[in-house]
């Protein structure tokens, strides 16, 4: 069961091999396909054979990241189209 396990998980992989599937899986969190991440993360891992915790780690890195994204963008939005980005904040924060 151990060995399969570690096979499965790629646990014996060398640091560049396991720091190659987590620099994919980042790759992979900014991609524009909200809630596809852990299928293209899985789906990569298997193709070429990565390590599955260290690739599904770095999809799943973007949710740190996504607010502050979307509220740049927002406010970017906000100014190039001349819009009150204070207000834009607001509704943002009653929504959420």
């Amino acid at each position: 069961m151990r060995k399969a396990l570690q096979s499965l998980l790629h646990l014996k992989d060398p640091p560049h091999r396991t720091a190659l599937a987590f620099g994919t899986g980042v790759f992979i969190a900014f991609s524009p396909l909200l809630g596809l991440h852990t299928v293209m993360a899985i789906a990569t891992a298997f193709a070429f054979r990565l390590n599955r915790v260290a690739i599904i780690a770095g999809a799943w890195i973007n949710a740190w990241a996504l607010a502050p994204c979307y509220a740049f963008g927002t406010f970017m939005g906000a100014v190039l189209l001349g819009v009150d980005a204070g207000l834009l904040v607001e509704l943002q924060i009653e929504h959420a």
